[in-house]
């Protein structure tokens, strides 16, 4: 739901809705209270400074700026900013002007709110002689709260202490007084620009409030030579000096992201769920390669590895630097990462990688192949892969009992590189047990053979024979003695290529 803010603007003025001097000078038409400064609503949005407050500023001393971020009794949010003004119509010291913004909606932040008392938006300018108005228009907050830019943030001990504070408070639901701090804004300039919006989006606050035990704001800061006696301190928890003290984890780790400049989502509730972002960031951006071992082992086992291992180039790195494992490594790996989705992921990956490599690299197809086999789900399954992919190379080679008996190295080259514990992984045996070769009925018989033989002498032959009648017949020319030449080529060729099969 977007925000919409009914208006009511207080001052001393010659006349106001009340009369004239001090009262309500402009409002909505929609705001929910008559137009008197004794509503006790009213009452207490426009109280700002004590008796006494204007001989300290004779005597030099600024008067605070106020900006209160309240919720009423219907669960409104409320923004009233208070700003001193001077003199009076009579000179007499002491005027000043408050302007707040009402949100019937309930949908105002106190981020929005924030930006909007740092953005000069209010209050709004009322001269002495300006005549009243009860149809003030509603405001958008957005819009004011976009005048200004980007809030700063102030990275020193004060405000990492505030922080802690605020966080604190989020957690507990306890008031606080902050108090020893002459200028607050820049310090809730960096709460607003770091936390997340969600997170903050009831954290009542003031700056100023003349009596701040009972300014009803979970955060409020003191001015003392502006604060009255209060005999209500009681009523706050705690008072709160910006020390710098030791918080606890995780406040501490995620206050330290912050002010280095990690930016969270907006959506984020509380310190757990920020806890939660960071530790997923942190996972999500370790290279393998610059990682220990033990690092790489803790992301996979974590509840954020599915999402590591998506990152560019993870997986690949990861199963290259398992490669380079031993076998009893590679165990105590798989064992340690445990989640069978990962293993699984590994597993492909790896196993892909080595049936890739078996054609064209076959020594280096055996780590990852390892990779492969120490990561499996289902137990020989690399085993049962390679098998079959070697079956494939077989009959594409067209390999049989012959090859292996001339070819000896480079059969062997093929069959070495098995995991152990796969089919045909002794080298020294020549022969890939249980690997199906091509079978011996596919293979030539000695009497197939010589029926071949004679055929195809006769066959050369006769070919010779009737490029030589062409020859006789047709006499010498560069023709007849270039087919000849093709055809005895032909012969010969077709000659050797058959005694080879």
């Amino acid at each position: 739901m977007t925000a919409s803010c009914e208006q009511l603007v207080h001052t001393w003025a010659l006349r106001t809705l009340e009369g004239s001097g001090s009262g309500v000078v402009g409002m909505s038409a929609e705001w929910p209270t008559p137009p008197s400064s004794l509503h006790p609503l009213v009452e207490k949005l426009v109280d700002f400074l004590p008796q006494g407050s204007s001989v300290r500023i004779r005597e030099g001393l600024a008067p605070p700026r106020s900006s209160e971020f309240l919720v009423d009794d219907e669960s409104r949010p409320i923004l009233v900013v208070k700003r001193y003004l001077g003199d009076d119509g009579a000179g007499r010291p002491g005027r000043y002007i408050a302007h707040a913004l009402l949100d019937p909606t309930r949908a105002l932040t106190a981020r929005t709110a924030w930006r909007i008392a740092r953005s000069g938006s209010l209050p709004s300018e009322w001269r002495l002689e300006d005549a009243p108005d009860s149809r003030l228009p509603r405001v958008d907050p957005e819009l004011l709260a976009r005048r200004i830019g980007p809030l700063m943030v102030d990275r020193s001990a004060r405000s990492r202490s505030l922080l802690i504070t605020v966080l604190g408070i989020l957690d507990t639901g306890r008031r606080v007084v902050i108090s020893g701090e002459s200028d607050p804004e820049p310090l809730l300039d960096t709460v607003f620009a770091v936390l997340p919006s969600r997170m903050t989006e009831r954290l009542t606050f003031s700056t100023y409030h003349a009596d701040p035990y009972r300014s009803g704001a979970l955060l409020t800061f003191t001015a003392p030579a502006f604060t009255a006696e209060s005999v209500s301190a009681a009523d706050c928890e705690t008072v709160v000096l910006l020390t710098g003290e030791a918080p606890s984890e995780p406040i501490a780790r995620v206050v330290s992201a912050l002010l280095a400049g990690e930016r969270v989502p907006d959506d984020l509730e509380d310190v757990n769920a920020v806890d939660e972002y960071l530790r997923l960031l942190e996972a999500l951006r370790i290279d393998p390669w610059q990682a220990s071992l033990d690092r790489i082992v803790q992301n996979l086992a974590s509840e954020y590895a599915e999402r590591w291992l998506l990152q560019p180039n993870v997986l690949v790195s990861i199963v290259q630097i398992f490669a380079q494992l031993s076998a009893s490594q590679l165990q105590a790996v798989a064992s340690a990462v445990g989640n069978p989705g990962i293993r699984d992921v590994i597993f492909h990956h790896a196993s892909e990688e080595g049936i890739t490599l078996l054609e064209f690299d076959p020594p280096a197809s055996r780590p990852f192949l390892g990779v492969g086999v120490a990561f499996e789900p289902v137990p020989a399954e690399v085993s049962v892969r390679v098998a079959a992919e070697f079956d494939r190379l077989l009959d594409q080679a067209l390999l049989g009992r012959r090859h292996r008996d001339a070819f000896p190295l480079e059969f062997a080259s093929v069959t070495a590189i098995l995991p152990s514990g796969a089919p045909g992984h002794s080298p020294q045996a020549q022969e890939p047990s249980q690997v199906p070769l091509l079978a011996e009925a596919e293979l030539p018989t000695d009497r197939v053979r010589r029926i071949r033989t004679v055929l195809l002498n006769v066959g050369v032959i006769a070919l010779v024979a009737i490029s030589g009648a062409s020859l006789g017949i047709f006499g010498a020319s560069p023709a007849t003695w270039g087919a000849l030449v093709a055809s005895t080529s032909l012969s010969v060729a077709t000659y050797l290529i058959g005694r080879r099969r």
